[in-house]
């Protein structure tokens, strides 16, 4: 969002919105990844293991993972080399994470499956956000389509 409001690019509410998302989900609310190995070409990825309870954003994120790819120059260049990350079953089995969801969040932020599947005492204590305030503003296809434009 910083380079989008410096370059005063129309794409800055998409990547306010990207920002606020990832804010709002924190580091408990990220996927995590396991080593895997492309079958098609050898080469070491990262196989994103999925987050069962958790809104499915892999949409929203991979605008954020191949902007790196796309504009390197926008980053530092600092720290360890990149490895692909796949979403998909292309690398083998799906896998899913065993991590507790995460409280308080806004409804919208869950999966309606897991909320559903969840006895009144288990959501009471995930604390979920569901008030006007708590609404996000989820993305439109348009958005996330135009979000990699200058």
């Amino acid at each position: 969002a910083t380079v989008c409001r410096e370059n005063q690019s129309p794409r800055l509410k998409t990547w306010e919105k990207l920002e606020e998302m990832i804010k709002i989900l924190g580091p408990a609310g990220m996927s995590d990844e396991e080593d895997a190995v492309d079958p098609t070409r050898g080469d070491e990825v990262h196989r994103v293991v999925h987050v069962t309870w958790r809104r499915m954003i892999g949409e929203e994120l991979e605008v954020v993972d191949t902007t790196k790819k796309r504009w390197p120059e926008l980053f530092s260049g600092q720290g360890a080399k990149p490895v692909p990350r796949v979403r998909d079953d292309s690398v083998g089995e799906r896998s899913f994470t065993t991590r507790a969801a995460f409280e308080g969040r806004p409804k919208s932020f869950y999966s309606a499956d897991y909320l559903g599947s969840l006895q009144d005492t288990v959501r009471a204590r995930l604390k979920v956000r569901e008030g006007d305030r708590d609404k996000f503003e989820w993305f439109t296809k348009e958005e996330l389509a135009h979000a990699h434009d200058r």
